[in-house]
């Protein structure tokens, strides 16, 4: 019983460091994927970087408020079905896809028009490779 206590507290221990490292490291596999798409110069890259930390910093704070919202908990015990899921789900979504845009041009004046391009074409398959590469 005792090792089963103990291998769960170090689970535990061990989930919070890489759960409270993973903004910085998220941000920065990030930007040196952007850096190998895109050439970027010394500026942009630290520009960049902490507009890539800031996004997921943001993101996790998001995420952990909502998750232990009694509301959230509702929607998805209810499969957000209903009038009123929809809508606190089409607000969720609103908020996510307007936090995209501001992402979007804060890269927008960092980025020449050319790198600005190339991201957009390329910005689904950068996320996934954060999302491959950190599990969510």
């Amino acid at each position: 019983m005792k090792r089963i206590i103990l291998i769960c507290s170090f689970f535990l221990l061990s989930s919070a460091t890489v759960f409270a490292q993973a903004p910085e490291e998220k941000a920065s596999f990030l930007t040196n994927q952007m850096n190998t798409l895109l050439t970027l110069d010394a500026q942009q890259i630290e520009k960049i970087e902490r507009i890539n930390f800031r996004r997921f910093a943001i993101e996790e704070a998001v995420k952990e408020k909502l998750i232990n919202t009694s509301r959230y908990q509702e929607g998805v015990a209810t499969n957000f079905e209903g009038e009123k899921m929809q809508l606190f789900l089409a607000t969720i979504n609103e908020r996510r896809d307007n936090a995209e845009t501001r992402y979007d041009n804060g890269m927008k004046t960092i980025m020449t028009t050319s790198q600005y391009q190339i991201y957009l074409q390329n910005k689904s398959t950068l996320l996934q490779s954060v999302i491959q590469e950190f599990g969510e």
